[in-house]
């Protein structure tokens, strides 16, 4: 997907050291985002800003901007302390296409900042600056983007046109990039959110490819954004998970909803057009212009049509949907686009039909100039058809009048493969270019033609009439922009609307294929039957699923076993579900409650640790750690939240091979038998390695017997405390039957006397 992201970012300094602005805009879509936050000495909160909008360029106080095609960096650009020299190094290390130039100091200048607001903001949008008071480093950013955008970008934005958005970090979900010695490394990269870690570059092996069904460009930018940055407000994942619970019930409405956003254009490259001048004149911007406002005008036929499947539903999320196309701007804008294109201007195929189409998009007694030359662009397409059908009468062959951009009109003849030239053509055409089957060829009274002053080419004559068609249609472009912009609010409404719509159906679709279920919300992370969002779509009958369990009891959870026996794919699992229910999807899994969480971080590498408070990470983190140290998983001898699983795996005598099967069963994996296979392999006496395998389960067993003897206590503690936050949970269940409810807690009961029974026997035999 591409990005035309443009940033910049200013940082505080002295006492302000690590507040950090950024202003940025998607050209594609030109809404101006601001954002103001305390960050860390690794830029963590920026680095993740950064990887939403994957930008093309980056500009930054102390003389940065970052480029994807050059690099300048003069000293002043480093400072003193070398600050800012850290952000660029981290900048570089985590996005290996950006490069550096450099952009003045004093472009970043809050006065100027917020001036620039005042100039471009929509009417509609002037609270947003209530929301900038005291954002000294966030307006400095917007003054030095604006101003390079203007400058160096020669893009001239018209007064009172863009919308500006200010957007806080509270309600988001931070996936955490966690720096490595040499290596740099982050959450989205491990879990394959974007990208696959395999195929360099390959979306469709990921999450975000797996997701993807979305038919605009703005519904697969909020996707992405979505998936690295989700959300951790209750209510708007509910209602997005609402939303497309009802979608699924529904799935006439569901199907027509589809349909008519299948049938809207992307306006996300129309509004840039209505908010910016521009001084090109050349053809080519020209039919760039005529096909963004066609398809707008398009698109804007089929607001009615949404808004009616809309109003039959009726989710929350949908009736807000609704209430925006409710707009009577959208009624005055289709008709003042009326005025100037024509309705039946879009749908013609091929390169001549299109050719005319743009020819013809505006509508007649605009411009009388414009008229005429559309009647003599008529006249001379005429002559050609008619010397066509002359031409093949003359030569008594079936030759085919066709025509593109690069040769103009031509004749083609279809020949079988050996078929030579017929006698009668040859002396009569000239450019003969011969592709398998196909002849293509010109003549010389089709390629020229004689006037009384001097000798002109037709096909020449018809594009010089072509390009002044597509000039004054231009003009007339300009004109209706100038109309427009008293609308542009509604516009962007339409956009993101659209682009809501789009992604919600994309989850849908996804959820509707695969059979995902909807996740709940508690403060305990519980799934049964959990797959791999990746394998499931992928390769599912393979699949083996597996539950999850963490919560105010079970707060560490470490799992081992052998290579391949499928720790990563576990741990990889977890993250992504928390994710995929925190961007309010549907999950894979058989029943899923999920606790919401701030951050999430991973660290799939073997070298260094994850710094964490051990206040904050010993009471507050959920954390699945899987290794092949099989010391710690003895940790939950130690720590009553701790518990430790292994996935199972036994040795095949007959294929002298380990099979496992991927299934996560409660306990300590008891650890590889390497020094067995290479005895083996070395001829040891077969009567040495069977002693040896004894002696080995001898120290298995008395291991395992004093560590019951000495965890007794331990165990008990840790029944009771599970029993007691088993029955907290119980508290939350207000929509399940007492009957249901009844059974439940006796079953806790049971389990519980007969845990404690268990130990009491256990200490008792010692």
């Amino acid at each position: 997907m591409p990005c035309y992201s443009i940033s910049a970012i200013a940082e505080g300094l002295g006492f302000a050291k690590g507040e950090v602005g950024i202003a940025y805009i998607d050209m594609l879509q030109p809404v101006l985002r601001l954002a103001q936050f305390s960050d860390s000495n690794t830029y963590s909160k920026l680095l993740a800003k950064l990887e939403i909008l994957n930008p093309a360029e980056v500009a930054s106080s102390k003389i940065q901007i970052f480029d994807w095609n050059c690099v300048l960096l003069p000293d002043s650009a480093l400072g003193d302390d070398g600050k800012m020299h850290a952000l660029c190094a981290m900048i570089e290390e985590h996005f290996v296409h950006t490069e550096i130039t450099s952009v003045n100091r004093k472009c970043f200048n809050e006065a100027i900042g917020l001036e620039t607001i005042d100039r471009i903001c929509l009417e509609e949008c002037q609270d947003v600056r209530r929301s900038l008071d005291e954002k000294y480093y966030c307006l400095a950013s917007t003054a030095a983007l604006i101003d390079y955008l203007e400058k160096v970008q020669r893009s001239l934005f018209i007064p009172k046109s863009m919308r500006i958005v200010y957007e806080g970090s509270e309600r988001s979900l931070i996936i955490g990039r966690v720096c490595f010695l040499r290596t740099g490394a982050d959450t989205a990269k491990h879990l394959e959110l974007i990208t696959s870690m395999k195929v360099v570059d390959n979306v469709e092996c990921s999450l975000f490819g797996v997701l993807n069904f979305t038919c605009t460009y703005g519904g697969a930018r909020m996707l992405r954004a979505s998936i690295l940055q989700p959300s951790r407000d209750l209510s708007s994942i509910n209602d997005r998970l609402s939303a497309i619970e009802e979608l699924l019930g529904n799935v006439e409405g569901c199907n027509n909803l589809r349909s008519n956003l299948c049938s809207m254009r992307d306006i996300e490259r129309s509004i840039p057009m209505c908010i910016g001048e521009s001084n090109e004149q050349s053809p080519r911007f020209a039919e760039y212009r005529i096909k963004q406002m066609t398809l707008l005008l398009h698109t804007l036929e089929m607001v009615e049509p949404l808004l009616h499947t809309l109003e039959s539903f009726q989710n929350g999320l949908f009736f807000s949907y609704a209430k925006v196309l409710q707009d009577d701007r959208f009624v005055n804008l289709l008709s003042t686009i009326r005025r100037y294109i024509q309705d039946d201007s879009l749908g013609r195929r091929g390169p001549l039909k299109g050719r005319n189409e743009l020819c013809f998009t505006i509508r007649p007694n605009l411009n009388g100039l414009l008229d005429v030359f559309r009647k003599t662009y008529t006249e001379y397409v005429s002559d050609v058809e008619a010397y066509h059908l002359w031409f093949v009468e003359q030569v008594a062959l079936p030759l085919r009048l066709s025509y593109s951009p690069s040769r103009g009109f031509y004749f083609s003849l279809t020949l079988d493969k050996d078929e030579e030239l017929p006698p009668l053509l040859t002396d009569k055409i000239i450019k003969v270019v011969r592709k398998s089957s196909c002849l293509l060829c010109s003549t010389e009274e089709l390629s020229t033609t004689y006037t009384f002053l001097f000798k002109m080419q037709l096909n020449e004559r018809i594009d010089f009439n072509f390009k002044e068609i597509i000039l004054l249609s231009d003009k007339l472009i300009s004109e209706l922009l100038s109309e427009m912009r008293r609308y542009m609010s509604c516009l962007y409404d339409l956009s993101e609307v659209i682009s809501s719509l789009d992604f919600i159906l994309s989850l849908t679709t996804r959820a509707e294929l695969s059979n995902w279920v909807r996740p709940d919300f508690s403060d305990t992370m519980a799934i049964s039957q959990a797959r791999h969002p990746l394998m499931d779509c992928i390769d599912k009958s393979n699949f083996v699923p597996n539950d999850v369990y963490a919560g105010p009891d079970s707060r560490f959870i470490i799992i081992s076993g052998p290579n391949m026996s499928g720790k990563s794919t576990y741990l990889k699992t977890v993250g992504m579900l928390q994710l995929l229910a925190q961007m309010g999807s549907f999950v894979p899994a058989r029943i899923a409650s999920f606790r919401l969480c701030d951050q999430l971080f991973s660290r799939i590498c073997h070298n260094d640790s994850l710094e964490s408070s051990s206040s904050s990470f010993m009471v507050e983190a959920l954390v699945f750690l899987v290794t092949h140290y099989l010391d710690l998983a003895e940790l939950d001898r130690l720590y009553p939240y701790v518990d430790s699983y292994h996935f199972e795996a036994s040795f095949n005598s007959a294929t002298e091979k380990l099979q496992t099967s991927h299934k996560l069963l409660r306990g300590i994996h008891a650890g590889p038998e390497y020094g067995f296979e290479l005895a083996e392999i070395a001829m040891f006496p077969q009567e040495v390695i069977n002693n040896a395998k004894q002696l080995l389960e001898k120290l298995r067993n008395k291991k395992k017997k004093q560590n019951e003897k000495d965890s007794c206590q331990l165990r008990k503690q840790r029944a009771v405390m599970r029993l007691r936050h088993r029955l907290a949970q119980v508290i939350t269940m207000s929509d399940v039957e007492n009957s249901v409810l009844l059974g439940y807690l006796n079953q806790l009961k049971k389990s519980y006397m007969e845990e404690v029974e268990t130990i009491d026997k256990a200490s008792n035999a010692e």
